[in-house]
């Protein structure tokens, strides 16, 4: 199994060997018309003999056609019901367990609530620093090679809550030293929502400001 990524309005495509895949997406334009903003959806696709692709969900059928490749950057035609675009689409780069071990990781941008973080690998053990607005915080949880996706790590977090969250991460630009991921977030199982992450390795962990 791989794992793609979209740029526009982006979206996470992960494709089974048996011709099945999930897309999960992140549409703003769903905000407005009181739909969920993130949502999953499953297709299947299937090659032409031309090498044109099928894919084929609840919406439709969308013809895809490859124009260029350059590294892991790939363009494609997509034709829908007489219509035509042009989409730009990611191949997950390779990742692996060993690549993090003994390393840390800043996010490189912070936001409204959190105004800084670090993950910390060792082996099997992932530690999420945090600087928020309640202070600071650490979290430890595990972390593993995805068992069907290829160069995808999984991160799982329990909150005291209880709650398990998860994020599978895929390095989709850039490079282990500074690099985009595609993360695909669950909650206790179930999708919750999708977006990209900045990592920057670090000589240590976050500490306490």
């Amino acid at each position: 199994m791989t794992v793609g990524v979209s740029a526009l309005n982006l979206a996470v495509f992960q494709f089974d060997s048996d011709s099945t895949a999930t897309m999960f997406h992140d549409d703003e334009n769903n905000n407005e018309n009181g739909s969920d903003r993130f949502y999953s959806e499953p297709f299947t696709w299937s090659v032409n003999n031309d090498g044109t692709v099928n894919f084929v969900s609840s919406e439709g059928t969308l013809l895809v056609k490859k124009l260029s490749e350059k590294g892991n950057r790939i363009m494609f035609k997509m034709s829908e019901n007489g219509e035509h675009f042009i989409r730009e689409y990611y191949r997950a780069m390779p990742l692996s367990l060993a690549d993090m071990n003994g390393k840390h990781f800043a996010m490189d941008d912070g936001d409204d609530y959190c105004s800084a973080g670090t993950f910390s690998f060792s082996g099997s053990v992932v530690t999420l620093n945090e600087q928020c607005r309640e202070g600071f915080s650490t979290l430890k949880g595990s972390v593993a090679e995805h068992s069907l996706l290829d160069d995808t790590l999984v991160l799982s977090f329990t909150k005291e809550n209880g709650d398990v969250e998860t994020i599978q991460l895929s390095l989709i630009d850039g490079s282990l030293a500074k690099g985009e991921y595609a993360a695909t977030m669950f909650k206790n199982s179930l999708f919750d929502n999708v977006g990209t992450m900045e990592l920057k390795e670090t000589d240590a962990a976050l500490t306490p400001r």
